[in-house]
């Protein structure tokens, strides 16, 4: 029996698909359909290079064993600890460029324009929707007839 309700958020496909064509471990039938949903394929590649840069930052700050102060004699401990910070940063580096590569080609089978124009009405129905949760009605509303004036004239990328 079906209910009508989708088995998994279409973003959520796009991620679990693009994760697998970033390992090389996608299938035909999987390529096919990020190349149908290129818009999708290309929010999956920016949350994938967020993960990646937070993990970078996130392993900066945990090395887990304090830098020792200058003068003071470097333990074995810090050294491996260093060793392994190195080892997970270079890899995480690697796949970051990996993402980058692949977003700009998918920006380009998008076009520019088009990726412009989404990134920008995803960021202002998030905002929106921050002034409307803080009662601002008048803010949200000057907001979204300052976009529809943009999007009509055919902007791209408004401040």
């Amino acid at each position: 029996m079906t209910t009508g309700f989708l088995a998994e958020l279409p973003l959520r496909t796009a991620r679990r698909l693009s994760d697998a064509d970033l390992a090389g471990k996608a299938t035909p039938g999987q390529l096919r359909w990020l190349h149908d949903h290129p818009v999708l394929w290309l929010r999956a590649l920016h949350q994938a290079k967020q993960d990646v840069q937070h993990h970078i930052a996130k392993d900066r700050q945990d090395l887990g064993v304090p830098k020792p102060r200058a003068g003071e004699r470097v333990s074995a401990e810090y050294l491996e600890a260093k060793a392994a910070h190195d080892r997970r940063s270079i890899g995480r580096i690697h796949f970051q460029r990996l993402v980058e590569r692949r977003i700009a080609e998918v920006v380009t089978r998008v076009g520019a324009d088009r990726v412009h124009i989404t990134g920008d009405l995803v960021n202002t129905m998030v905002r929106l929707a921050q002034l409307l949760d803080d009662d601002d009605v008048q803010a949200a509303r000057d907001l979204a007839l300052y976009y529809a004036g943009v999007w009509a004239r055919g902007g791209v990328g408004a401040a």
